[in-house]
């Protein structure tokens, strides 16, 4: 906002109208949740591009499998990221077409990681949408869930499928053949 952001942080002017200082902290919230759905989206895209790869070379399973490991530890290096959280957000992206994938004003990536490849896409849709026009906080939402479906959410689904075409929407239960 205002050319205030540069590469090494935030130059905000001592005194901003209170409108103003609303507008950016909401802007500046956004921009953490665009950066995990685009890093997600762009690890994907390598995984997609390995998978072509073995294809055309036929290389076994566990090979692919490493090279695919071995590339995401680079490119959560590259990203200065830890490569768990690489993943995390790899398998949230992988569960959530993009055009499924709500940014309001109180639903952010976080909303969508706690659903992430527990449910249909629907049913996670009108979790969603409810927490949205509820302006539900993440915490509430996470206790929500876990009063609604008694779920144990620090166990999160960080696993991304080994076979997948992003951005499409996968079905967690097919991956581990449940």
């Amino acid at each position: 906002r205002k050319n205030w952001l540069t590469a090494t942080g935030l130059s905000v002017p001592q005194a901003l109208p209170p409108d103003e200082e609303e507008a950016l902290t909401y802007h500046l919230s956004k921009v953490g949740d665009t950066m995990r759905w685009a890093r997600g989206d762009w690890a994907l895209y390598w995984r997609h591009k390995i998978d072509r790869e073995a294809n055309r070379k036929d290389w076994s399973y566990a090979y692919k499998r490493e090279r695919q490991a071995q590339m995401m530890e680079d490119l959560a290096d590259l990203l200065g990221i830890n490569t768990q959280s690489l993943y995390d957000e790899a398998a949230c992206c992988s569960n959530w077409p993009r055009e499924a994938r709500l940014c309001g004003t109180a639903v952010g990536f976080e909303h969508h990681r706690l659903l992430s490849g527990r449910l249909p896409l629907d049913e996670r849709l009108a979790h969603i949408q409810e927490a949205e026009s509820s302006g539900m906080p993440t915490r509430e939402f996470s206790a929500y869930l876990k009063h609604v479906y008694e779920w144990s959410l620090s166990a999160q689904i960080t696993t991304i499928p080994p076979e997948f075409t992003p951005p499409a929407v996968t079905d967690y239960f097919r991956w581990h053949n449940l």
